[in-house]
């Protein structure tokens, strides 16, 4: 039996109308707000609810359809802030059976010491018909691995195009990028104000981490939308940005500030996608200089 923490009211009607959509059946379908773009929200079946101490989950757009953002979040019956950092928040593509497909991929890791209960991870894609002049993935530069205890990562957009999207990667060095021990997370990952970037940091836990790790970040890409950035930026350890004049969510972000913001990581980043939709977003604590959340936003 899942127990869900206490939230307030409307959280917590939210949450349970993504529960039911995934309990019932592998996708969630928001309205689309505009028919050009044909919007829709996937929500990944729940992994096991069990103490494993890494977990991944990916939500697949349609066959013919492009990954434009995403989120996951992390349920782990906290009662005061979440314990389990996410460490992978990754619009995707790749190609299966000679087609292209894409989608959103979600890892999270328990922390090496603080944390022995159950939880899972559910992962969002918010996808759309191929329809966007444009459209592309983009990572960051790759970069050396490194023992620093605090990193950061932009992708840029080429000239023309403008983020609708976001994603962050922790790769931990010389072990296939995944297997390392929970002593990293992500405390950011979100577009710039002028979208032309996409920005990621991340960390090392209080203890520090003894190896070499690299950060990752990814901009969805496209040209043509005019979309808005909305922000809310909160003293405790979760916010909440809205959409309205009826847009909605295209891409999902948030986290800390551009500088080290402490041992708290990204714990959700869920979106609500349909007409006036929202972003939530928390974090393990809270972080210094606030928790933002941040809905790109677009008819």
């Amino acid at each position: 039996m899942i127990n869900i923490r206490q939230r307030n009211l409307t959280a917590l009607i939210a949450v349970l109308v993504l529960v039911a959509g995934f309990l019932a059946g592998q996708v969630f379908r928001a309205t689309p707000a505009n028919a050009v773009y044909g919007l829709y929200q996937v929500t990944s079946q729940p992994t096991s609810y069990n103490s494993q101490p890494f977990k991944y989950r990916e939500a697949p757009c349609n066959i013919g359809d492009v990954v434009v953002g995403g989120g996951a979040s992390v349920d782990d019956d906290s009662q005061s802030g979440g314990k389990v950092p996410l460490v992978r928040l990754e619009p995707n593509h790749y190609v299966q059976g000679g087609v292209d497909r894409y989608r959103y991929i979600a890892e999270a890791r328990e922390p090496v010491a603080g944390f022995a209960g159950n939880w899972f991870l559910v992962t969002y894609a918010i996808c759309a018909p191929q329809t966007f002049l444009g459209y592309e993935i983009v990572p960051s530069p790759a970069a050396s691995p490194s023992s620093q205890a605090f990193q950061s990562a932009k992708a840029t957009c080429p000239t023309g195009k403008r983020v609708i999207g976001t994603g962050a990667r922790v790769r931990f060095a010389g072990d296939g990028g995944d297997n390392g021990p929970g002593e990293l997370g992500l405390q950011l990952s979100r577009s710039s104000g002028a979208r032309d970037i996409s920005r990621a940091t991340a960390r090392e836990d209080a203890d520090g981490y003894s190896g070499t790790w690299t950060l990752s970040s990814y901009a969805v890409c496209a040209q043509g939308l005019a979309a808005t950035v909305q922000g809310q930026v909160s003293n405790t350890a979760e916010a909440v940005a809205r959409c309205g004049d009826s847009t909605q969510v295209h891409g999902a972000g948030g986290g800390g500030s551009l500088t080290d913001s402490g041992p708290v990581f990204l714990h959700e980043v869920i979106p609500y996608a349909g007409s006036n939709g929202a972003v939530k977003v928390s974090m393990t604590g809270p972080p210094v200089g606030g928790v933002a959340a941040q809905a790109l936003c677009a008819a």
